[in-house]
């Protein structure tokens, strides 16, 4: 949540804020080679490059709102999401909490829940798997009902990593990660796995016009991440696989 403080455009304390941000979190990569036999550190710095990256594209996507507070809360729910549960239900009943929702605010969800809400949750017990992810699924020590999966999310195999059991794919959304972003971490029950949304901008777009209904604030954003591994670094990083009310770029052009 931010306070109202200035809307008018990038000031000198904003791009000051922005350059310190900058300089801090691309310290990890120049010093990823010194801290490589130091894992622990090497994820922190990697976390924090995350965060001054996102921060950084927050305060340009709001047209260069300057606030003299940041507050990040952590919105949990003890109840497991399932197919046709309300993210923005979840959300609007737990930020009375922290005072209710506000212009300006940002959430970011995890694809998992967002996964869960809208059936993409698959019984790896009910795929046929093809001779080809049969195939793959002998060559890459995967079960070839999830080899199967990865076949019917993906648009095209980039890589075949035998050693490691990786598939890095092109998904059919358009993303390069590994197993075309098939997980089976945080779902009930053994033969499950969680899918990517269909369109994860779409699903960011409905639960943000869900919360505007709800509280009456129309200045909100939303940003749906996922957790990718990058090639030949440590650790990983959260991508912002979709997002609505925010905009996801920045444009360098004509700049130094």
């Amino acid at each position: 949540q931010a306070t109202e403080s200035s809307k008018s455009g990038i000031n000198a304390s904003g791009k000051t804020f922005g350059a310190l941000l900058s300089i801090l979190g691309w310290l990890p990569g120049i010093n990823n080679k010194l801290l490589k036999y130091n894992k622990s550190y090497l994820y922190q710095f990697w976390t924090f490059r995350s965060i001054s990256l996102l921060l950084m594209t927050v305060i340009e996507s709001f047209g260069g709102y300057v606030s003299d507070k940041l507050e990040i809360y952590g919105i949990a729910s003890s109840n497991e999401f399932a197919s046709g549960d309300s993210i923005s239900q979840m959300i609007f009943e737990n930020m009375v909490k922290f005072a209710g929702i506000k212009n300006h605010d940002l959430f970011v969800i995890t694809q998992k829940i967002v996964s869960k809400s809208e059936s993409r949750t698959v019984n790896l017990n009910k795929i046929q798997p093809s001779l080809k992810a049969i195939d793959l699924g002998l060559k890459t020590s995967k079960d070839p009902r999830l080899v199967q999966l990865i076949l019917d999310e993906s648009k095209e195999i980039i890589r075949i990593d035998e050693l490691r059991g990786i598939l890095i794919t092109e998904t059919n959304q358009g993303f390069i990660c590994a197993n075309a972003g098939i997980d089976s971490s945080n779902v009930p029950g053994d033969p499950y796995v969680t899918l990517l949304p269909i369109d994860s901008d779409v699903s960011a777009q409905n639960i943000r016009q869900e919360l505007i209904m709800k509280s009456g604030i129309d200045d909100l954003a939303v940003i749906i991440s996922d957790t990718f591994g990058r090639p030949w670094r440590e650790g990983h990083m959260n991508f912002a696989i979709g997002s609505s009310g925010i905009n996801p770029f920045i444009d360098y052009s004509n700049s130094v």
